[in-house]
């Protein structure tokens, strides 16, 4: 079969209705074509203060900072660093993004990290939306401990995936938000992060192509 527009047809659908009798006579054909979706759109999110650059301007804090690492930094000028001030205790940087979270969404987040002194801080990278005050975890994921920062670029790539599947239906319509943490079984331990970026690829649903009976 050639689609009337020239799309690759994946999946070609016939339902009938046995209307009875001997003969097997059968009423209410219908063929439905379908085409795989073919137009997935990979789009950045934008980041205000990706680079921290300018310290944590447009970034929630909740026992952290930044500044130039005393141990080494990952880019730029100045890092992020996370401080947990207790054991056992999240320290963090977040922010939530101007986008709006629909179905059909997968996300992506990516950034450094490394360890700045010799306590190896966890590295936890949270996707999540916003409902109401609360910031609601779509996607956690702990890398254990990051490298150490032993110069400058001393660090590793840390990504969190959020796949459509993982999103509630309750996210849909809210903002979408991320989260960098640090934590350690002992105090006085820094995680330092930095070039944060984020991805939202959208897969449109399978579509018909055609339909008749």
């Amino acid at each position: 079969y050639a689609a009337p527009n020239g799309e690759s047809v994946t999946k070609l659908i016939v339902t009938k209705t046995n209307v009875g009798g001997n003969y097997g006579a059968f009423d209410d054909i219908v063929v439905v074509a379908e085409a795989a979706p073919e137009n997935v759109t990979v789009t950045d999110v934008a980041i205000t203060n990706h680079d921290f650059e300018t310290g944590t301007t447009g970034w929630g804090v909740v026992n952290g900072g930044a500044g130039a690492p005393a141990w080494g930094l990952l880019e730029g000028s100045k890092s992020a660093q996370i401080s947990p001030p207790a054991a056992g205790v999240y320290a963090s940087v977040y922010q939530t993004t101007g986008h709006t979270i629909s179905s059909r969404e997968t996300f992506t987040l990516t950034y450094l990290a490394g360890k700045s002194n010799w306590n190896r801080a966890d590295n936890v990278g949270i996707i999540y939306y916003l409902d109401g005050a609360n910031r609601e975890p779509i996607t956690t994921l702990n890398f254990g401990a990051s490298p150490p920062v032993v110069s400058v670029h001393g660090y590793a790539v840390s990504r969190v995936t959020a796949l459509a599947s993982d999103v509630p239906a309750a996210a849909y319509g809210k903002k979408l938000g991320i989260e960098l943490a640090g934590r350690n079984s002992n105090a006085n331990a820094w995680l330092t992060v930095d070039d944060v970026t984020l991805e939202v690829s959208y897969t449109p649903p399978v579509g018909t192509i055609f339909r008749f009976r």
